[in-house]
């Protein structure tokens, strides 16, 4: 028995927000799902499910997915939404993330609030890219935040979702804070297996690394990672974009520790749909401004040559422009009717 539950909200009702919060649930924690957007009508529900349980059992929990705007308690918010939808997350929550004691970030690639509680010549300085009104530094605090990295793979199809996953956390000052142990600690006890680190931007980097070169060349080809790692051209591709990826983290004092042609190998057999790929397919907003557009302003920042960079940038704008609003059909070697996150 928990006798001393977190009192959690998670906003974003997708594959990752709905793995984290009946992960926190299962183990007694007092959790509310909300989604991103204000909606009435007939509750949501969403669905997980663990297996390889002690006695060879499978546990599936239902959690249903909250879309009311008003007062929510919470001591702890986990964000869970992609960077384009974070200021409509603000809106509508702005008085949930005011009063919370932490609020954890969980995106993909670049945050807004990178250069916050860093030291050096870019110390608090604003990703314009991601945060171009300067709303969500003004709305959440840099002491608040902790920043989350998901390693590990969340696939849903079907109703149902599966989990292989690992969670890193760190308070984006460089400190190991018994609020965050304790956030972890939550997460391990409901098989989440979650770790403290006092270096959160290596961690991020290291994901971040192939999903700049992964998730916008499949989303233009509609191929698989497996796909494009099989075309000597392609892969020579992701490999320059990797390259540059690397160089600009070295001018932040990031060292990575691998080269892009290792990342690739590591990540080049995947036949699952990326998710940049996923939302082109779906006719869905894509995830620009946390992968190209940070990093193509991270490296002007830094006067780092990035000419792949630009150019993969520059192309997946229009591909968003021009597939917005439109399905299509998944590539015909892909994993279907599900989705893997980046590992």
């Amino acid at each position: 028995m928990n006798t001393n539950p977190l009192r959690c909200a998670v906003i974003g009702s997708g594959a990752v927000g709905t793995l984290l919060a009946v992960t926190l649930t299962r183990t007694g924690n007092d959790v509310v799902l909300l989604g991103r957007t204000a909606r009435s009508g007939a509750p949501e529900r969403r669905r997980v499910r663990f297996d390889a349980m002690p006695g060879g059992r499978t546990l599936q929990i239902d959690l249903p997915v909250d879309h009311r705007t008003g007062p929510i308690e919470a001591d702890i918010v986990i964000l869970c939404v992609p960077c384009h939808a974070l200021n409509d997350v603000i809106s509508l929550h702005a008085g949930l993330l005011g009063q919370a004691q932490a609020v954890v970030s969980v995106q993909g690639g670049i945050p807004w609030w990178y250069f916050s509680g860093t030291r050096g010549v870019y110390s608090g300085r604003a990703i314009v890219a991601l945060d171009p009104q300067g709303v969500l530094a003004r709305t959440i605090p840099p002491d608040k935040i902790i920043g989350g990295v998901l390693e590990g793979t969340v696939i849903r199809g079907d109703g149902n979702g599966n989990a292989r996953v690992g969670l890193v956390l760190g308070d984006i000052d460089g400190a190991v804070k018994p609020r965050t142990e304790r956030i972890a600690a939550a997460f391990t006890a409901g098989r989440v297996q979650a770790v403290v680190t006092p270096h959160i931007r290596t961690a991020m980097w290291r994901t971040l690394l192939a999903d700049v070169a992964i998730q916008p060349l499949s989303a233009l080809t509609r191929s698989t990672p497996k796909e494009m790692y099989d075309n000597e051209i392609v892969r020579g591709k992701l490999a320059e974009t990797m390259r540059e990826a690397i160089t600009i983290a070295a001018s932040l004092d990031v060292m990575l520790g691998t080269t892009a042609e290792a990342e690739l190998q590591r990540r080049g057999t995947s036949t699952h749909i990326p998710p940049m790929l996923r939302d082109v397919l779906a006719g869905q907003p894509l995830e620009i401004e946390a992968l190209t557009g940070a990093l193509v302003e991270i490296g002007r920042m830094t006067k780092m040559p990035i000419p792949v960079l630009l150019e993969l940038d520059a192309m997946v704008r229009l591909l968003a422009h021009s597939s917005a609003g439109r399905t299509e059909a998944a590539p015909q070697h892909a994993t279907r009717d599900r989705f893997s996150l980046p590992a």
